[in-house]
């Protein structure tokens, strides 16, 4: 190599050498090669959303569910004051007063004394503005409920729920009872639970006297499915003609109107005999 180049690069060294360098020096935090940062995105906002405003009962609009509570409130005081005897009635205020009702709006107010009470069948409305209980029997002591059960009994109209009897007559679980004991009316339960009062009329009791066979060759006949007509038709063919009377009603069917053809009819110009002539049978 020539010795002028080597002069040189020695010369280069040494420059080198005398110039301080500053090593920067990597943290152990941090990747020595840390890869750039990711364009910024803005964080989804997932904060609860603001608390709606509580709900003021004195100025909202009545629901349908809260106005049948409202009304079902007032309808129960207002047969908790029948029960206990005060059968006068009441003006809207002092129903609500009397009931500790008072914090109702007039919105709910309006409604009741404009049309909910007034189209409730268990509201007997005086004057248009007072208000009282109208039960749906027409009894408040024992003895009504006796004479009400006999005139139904006579009537053919059989008897009353026992719940009507609870409603109208206050202690009526006593009265009722107390009927029981003295044999003057029976209870009977239906298939739906429902339990119905009669009057019971002894002295019925040893007039019709049915003996326990017929009982039950009549309780062994099935009839469902078959028509009052078919069952005359086997009563005939079986020879049984008691039940004629009480029979069917055979409407008779409308003739049929001929022809007028042939009729004679009534002559009125009777003042004209010899004058015209009838062609009616030359031919």
């Amino acid at each position: 190599m020539d010795a002028a180049l080597l002069k040189e690069r020695e010369l280069f060294k040494k420059r080198a050498l005398a110039q301080p360098s500053i090593e920067k020096k990597v943290r152990k935090d941090e990747p020595a090669n840390k890869k750039a940062k990711l364009p910024h995105k803005a964080k989804p906002n997932w904060s609860s959303p603001s608390p709606a405003p509580a709900l003021d009962f004195r100025t909202a609009t009545p629901t349908s569910s809260h106005k049948f509570s409202i009304l079902h409130r007032v309808i129960e005081y207002l047969k908790k004051r029948h029960h206990r005897g005060d059968n006068y009635p009441l003006s809207l205020e002092d129903l609500l007063d009397e009931a500790k009702m008072t914090d109702m709006n007039q919105k709910h107010r309006l409604w009741l004394s404009s049309e909910a009470l007034l189209k409730n069948a268990k509201v007997d409305v005086i004057d248009g503005n007072m208000f009282k209980f109208k039960p749906s029997l027409p009894i408040s002591t024992r003895k009504e409920l006796l004479v009400h059960l006999k005139k139904m009994e006579r009537r053919g109209l059989g008897g009353i729920y026992e719940e009507q009897v609870e409603e109208a007559l206050p202690e009526a679980k006593k009265h009722i009872d107390k009927l029981l004991e003295l044999g003057k009316i029976i209870v009977l339960q239906r298939s739906d639970k429902k339990r119905v009062l009669h009057f019971k009329d002894t002295g019925t009791d040893s007039e019709y006297t049915v003996d326990d066979e017929f009982v039950k060759l009549w309780r062994s006949v099935a009839v469902d499915g078959i028509d009052d007509k078919t069952i005359d038709d086997y009563l005939q063919k079986q020879g049984i003609s008691s039940m004629e009377h009480v029979g069917l009603r055979r409407v008779a069917q409308p003739k049929r109107k001929g022809s007028r053809k042939g009729k004679n009819f009534k002559k009125l110009n009777d003042h004209l005999n010899g004058v015209l002539e009838d062609y009616s049978e030359k031919k």
